[in-house]
């Protein structure tokens, strides 16, 4: 077994990412964020090569109301020309 006193390292991911439209305004979706081990961890033939960590999240986008560049600009500080 694996005697460390800290977490494997994990250096390969994968994001999945699924959205869709509610309404005109908004959008839901899913995220799920796939961890896997280093090749040079000594447990990384012990994982098969399989996920190790698997994260799921829901989402939820609304769309902001526009701005115009004016306003915009005064609002960030930005140099607007």
């Amino acid at each position: 077994g694996d005697t460390r006193n800290f977490q494997p390292l994990t250096a390969d991911s994968e994001v999945l990412l699924s959205l869709a439209p509610v309404d005109r305004n908004n959008a839901a979706g899913r995220l799920r964020l796939v961890e896997y081990l280093n090749p040079l961890d000594p447990l990384y033939f012990a994982a098969g090569g399989k996920s190790v960590s698997i994260s799921d999240y829901s989402l939820t986008f609304t769309r902001l109301p526009a701005v115009d560049a004016e306003s915009s600009c005064q609002m960030t500080n930005d140099q607007c020309q």
